[in-house]
Parts: structure tokens; sequence; C-alpha cells
């Protein structure tokens, strides 16, 4: 009696166990063949919610209605570019661990304002520029990515500007193309593989033929769509005609700020996925996009809002035919796409604000340290709210260091327009109660002196008028979807981090997070 009962017993145990297992089986949701990460720079939420009766079903409604969409992604950077943002994102940190803290940045070597991407080792495939991912001090998403599939997974990136394409790319891609600032071309770096055939058709006998002298950018679509600016009516159709700009540079771009440069990206992007064959095997793939909301071009309110509308709705086209193309090509149960914002937004400067000038506020210093330690050229550099010190002509006087930089921080506080000034040195041994000021400094390349400056100020570069804009720093959120890949509808209004959105791709995809990753995955992916 006493073996049958055991008999009994261990059948039951074995059927629990068995049980169990299929259970977390089919709680293991499949990993996605194929992420898409669509980064949109300047994307402003609002503007999606006030258009959307003008949206088509299948762009931004479809990702809003059907994917798990985060309305408060918390941006905790001072300093927000496409560049500093998107290398935030992929290393699921600040850039005090991954160092990239914005596009361009005062080179103390070369003595120049350069792009933080910038390579001499390293030539321009059908371009001058010279680039390579090398400035990353941590790993990224794409890296992990490749590391953990023994570089099998494919990993591309495409936009219209190098910095962004090149971060995400990161260390191990297999193609990084933006457009040429110069020709308008698809480029790239000799850092990466040479350019496949296919591209350099696209080139050669698409893009080289293409007569900028006859592209135009004026409304898409009859003028009775663009009723959804709040307090805009429509009343001024816009018309530019890159014929009427006399240098080829500039050409390029205006062309980079208008939807025709998106449509030409979502086409490249259309074609590397059929012909490099992603999300075809069991390998999962990684193509990260970059498109681009420039702000309006004109100076007359009522006719910007009529650009804004358009390049949102062309762009709204745009992510439709992509979404359709994906399904098609590989399923969307297949496909994993997130769409976030860089988090910036660029306010042109007003006539009416008072004006903040870098150039005269380096100049007043210079003079003040001149008066104070010895007429000299104290000041080695600057950017718009950052210093760079002569610190060899510091050491060779034979003065401390510290104490310098703490008395020139006391001067520039009773410069106009500057509300408060941090000792970059003192980051290092003190976590600064306003940690975005510190999350955004990298000691090798951030200045010494990092000023704040009053709200709404207009930063205004005498010979550089195009650098002009008005300084904001009130808290602004991007939003944040996941679609495709089993990914249920939800909306959670929850504040969340850019950087939790690395460690959740990389939990959906079986890997390790990148290596300085201070993110955490998102409460909803979470298996049971």
């Amino acid at each position: 009696m006493f073996p049958r009962k055991s008999h009994w017993l261990s059948l039951l145990i074995a059927f629990c166990y068995l049980s169990q297992l299929s259970a977390a089986e089919k709680s293991k949701l499949p990993y996605p063949k194929l992420v898409v990460g669509i980064h949109v720079d300047q994307l402003e939420s609002d503007y999606l919610h006030w258009f959307m009766d003008a949206f088509c079903e299948d762009g931004f409604k479809k990702l809003l209605h059907e994917g798990k969409v985060y309305p408060q992604v918390a941006y905790q950077l001072a300093r927000k570019d496409d560049a500093s943002t998107v290398a935030s994102i992929v290393c699921a940190c600040p850039p005090r661990y991954h160092g990239i803290i914005s596009e361009n940045y005062y080179d103390r070597r070369q003595n120049n304002l350069v792009s933080i991407m910038s390579d001499a080792n390293y030539l321009g495939n059908y371009t001058t520029e010279r680039y390579s991912p090398k400035s990353i001090k941590t790993s990224t998403l794409a890296d992990e990515l490749k590391l953990a599939t023994n570089h099998k997974a494919k990993v591309y990136s495409l936009g219209l500007d190098a910095e962004a394409c090149v971060i995400s790319g990161g260390q191990y891609a297999d193609g990084v193309y933006w457009r040429d600032n110069q020709s308008g071309l698809w480029c790239s770096s000799t850092y990466y593989p040479s350019m496949p055939r296919w591209i350099e058709n696209v080139n050669d006998f698409r893009l080289r033929n293409k007569d900028f002298d006859k592209m135009v950018w004026q409304p898409k679509y009859p003028i009775g769509k663009y009723i959804h600016m709040p307090h805009q009516k429509p009343s001024l159709i816009f018309h530019y005609s890159l014929a009427n700009i006399p240098l080829m540079a500039d050409k390029v771009n205006q062309y980079k700020r208008s939807p025709m440069a998106n449509e030409e990206l979502c086409r490249m992007a259309i074609e590397l996925i059929g012909i490099e064959r992603m999300g075809q095997d069991d390998v999962p793939d990684l193509l990260n996009l970059h498109f681009h909301l420039a702000h309006s071009q004109s100076d007359n309110q009522a006719q910007a809002s009529l650009e804004i509308q358009d390049l949102y709705f062309r762009l709204d086209e745009d992510i439709a035919l992509l979404l359709k193309e994906l399904d098609k090509k590989i399923g969307m149960e297949h496909v994993l796409v997130y769409l976030v914002g860089s988090g910036e937004t660029h306010y042109p400067a007003k006539e009416e604000a008072p004006s903040f000038y870098p150039d005269r506020c380096a100049t007043l210093l210079n003079l003040y340290l001149g008066a104070k330690y010895g007429s000299d050229a104290w000041i080695e550099g600057y950017s718009d709210t950052e210093i760079y010190l002569d610190k060899n002509l510091i050491e060779k006087k034979g003065l401390d260091y510290n104490q310098l930089c703490h008395d020139t921080a006391l001067f520039l506080t009773e410069v106009e327009g500057v509300e408060q000034v941090f000792v970059a040195q003192d980051f290092n041994f003190k976590n600064h109660p306003l940690d975005y000021f510190q999350n955004s400094h990298y000691n090798n390349r951030s200045g010494d002196l990092i000023l704040r400056l009053q709200q709404g100020r207009n930063i205004e570069w005498g010979q550089y008028p195009h650098y002009n804009k008005q300084l904001r720093y009130n808290k602004e959120h991007s939003l944040l979807v996941f679609y495709g890949n089993h990914t249920p509808a939800q909306t959670i209004q929850s504040e969340v981090s850019l950087f939790d959105i690395a460690p959740t791709l990389c939990h959906r995809l079986y890997i390790r997070p990148p290596t300085a990753n201070i993110g955490r995955i998102l409460p909803e992916f979470m298996l049971p």
C-alpha cells in the first residue's frame, strides 16, 4: 500500500513540476527579430495630441492607440541636444559617464569648437568629414547586442546628421549612414565596413541627378487641413525654393530642415531592411533611425504654425509607410518599434527678451583676471554656457587653480544675465543638488566654469547669428512609445527616465544592459 501511495505522490510532483516548466516557457515572450528605434529630434508631445485628428490611421495614431505609451519621460540633463540625449538613451546613463556632452564642444587640443564624434584617424566615404564612435566612453545597446550574439546581429543606423547616427550605431555597427552637409549625398566613415554597392548606386544614380534647385517646400495638403494649431489660423502660404539659395551647403542645410529629407530617410530605411535582410533569421537585429522636426523657418507666427503642421503630417505618413513595410516584410509580431524624442526644443531668440552674449562675457572675464593676476590670455575658449580657462598659464604663474576658479565664479555671478555659476572641479567631490548640471558634465570635455543663465534670456552670438536661441530651463518631457512584438496597448502616466529605455530593450532581447547603466527595466515589461 505504501509503495502505491509513493508512486502516486511521485507522479503528482512530476506533473506539478512539468506544469511549472510549461507555464514558465509560456511566460517567456519571444524576443523580437528586429528592434527599430525611431528617434525624432525636437518631437513635441503637445503637437501630437493637438494634431491627432489630422493624422492618418496607420502612423502616430496607431503607435499612440495600439502601443505602450509613456507620456512622462524625464530628461535629467542641463544641456540637451540630439547627440547628448541619444547617447544617454543608448548608454542608459548621463554624459558624466558616457562623455557625449553635446553635438559640439571646445577641444583644448585643437583650440577650436569641434564635433563630439570627430576623429582624424578615419576618412569619410562620400564626405570630407571624419567621424568614429570612439568618443563614447561606455558600451551602448548596439554594442551589447553585438557581443551577446557573437557579432551575428545586424546593426545599422540611418539619419540626417552624423553625430546621433554614429552614437546609436555603437562600436561594432555594420553600417552608419547620414547626409553629407556639403553635397547632400549619403555618406559614412572608413571606421565601418566599406560602403555597400546599393548605397553607392543611390548616390550616383538617384541623388546626384536630383536637382536641388527644383526642390520646393510648400503645403502638401489642402489649406483646410492646417487648422489644428491652437490660437492660430492658416493665413499665409509658405513657399521655400532651394533655387533661391546660392551656396550648395546652405541648400543642403535648408533641405535637411524640410519634410523631403525625412521622406528620403524613410525610403532608405525600407530599402535597407529588404536588401540587408534584417529580421529574417533567429538572431535579433537593430535599426536606429533619426528623423528631424526642425523649428519653423518663418518669423510669422501664423505661417510658422502652418510649417510645423506640414512637418508633422508628412512624418506621420512616413511612419505609417515604415510600419506597413515592417509588417509586410517581417510581421509586427517579430518587430519591436520604439519612438522617442530628443527632449530638446529650439526656441528662436525673441526681440523683446533680454540677451546674454557669450563672447562679451568671456572678454569681460579676461579683463577681470588680467587686472587681478596680470595681463594675459586667461580664457582658452568658451561655449554658450561654459568657460574654459588656460590651465597651463595658471600653473605657469604658480596660482592656485581651485581658488582662481572660485574667485572667477564669484565675479561671474555679477555679470548681467548670469544666475548661478558652478565650478566644475566641485562635481568631483560631491553630488550637486542640481544634479542635472552634474549629469551634463564630463571632466575631459566640459568647461572649468558652468553658467546657469536667467530664464528666458536670448543667447546671442554676434558673428554666428544661426546659433542664436532663447534659453529655457523648464522641465521638459517627451513621450516614449513601444509597439509590436506582442506589446499590449497601455498608457502609463507615472514618470520614467530616458535611462530606462535601453535596459528595458535589453530585457526584451535577453542581453546584458550597457556597462554604465543606471536605468531600470520598466515594470510593465517585467516577466511574471
